[in-house]
């Protein structure tokens, strides 16, 4: 059996999930049932991937996320653009995100974060024109 497998069977509470999002797909396809908490952290300095392909993995990771208590996401890809229209983010617990992306938008969405309990936004690269109302 795959590793993937292996974990989906294991009576985990608890799951820390770095490095590759491409990984951290396939073993979230298959989570245990048992798990209480995940932490999912990626920084794209190492990740020789384009930013189209960082972001899908994103839209893709986060629904396989449903049904677990505890949600941490940490992702810090500067300069990845990311369409936070595509970002299911109502399940989620905690979410770092420095990324690319359109703040009023997410502030948009903020209502429907019916489970964060924390955010981290890194806000850098924008003109008074281009800030948050």
């Amino acid at each position: 059996p795959t590793f993937a497998k292996c974990l989906a069977r294991a009576p985990l509470k608890r799951l820390v999930l770095e490095g590759d999002l491409s990984n951290a797909l396939v073993i979230c396809k298959q989570l245990p049932r048992s798990l209480k908490e995940l932490f999912v952290w990626f920084d794209r300095e190492d990740y020789l991937f384009s930013d189209e392909h960082i972001a899908s993995e994103i839209y893709e990771l986060l629904p396989y996320l449903r049904g677990i208590p505890n949600i941490i996401c940490e992702f810090l890809v500067p300069d990845c653009p990311i369409d936070v229209s595509r970002l299911d983010l109502s399940h989620i617990t905690f979410l770092q995100l420095h990324a690319d992306m359109d703040l009023n938008a997410l502030i948009d969405k903020i209502p429907s974060m019916t489970n964060m309990t924390g955010l981290n936004i890194m806000i850098s690269g924008f003109d008074n024109n281009q800030a948050p109302s």
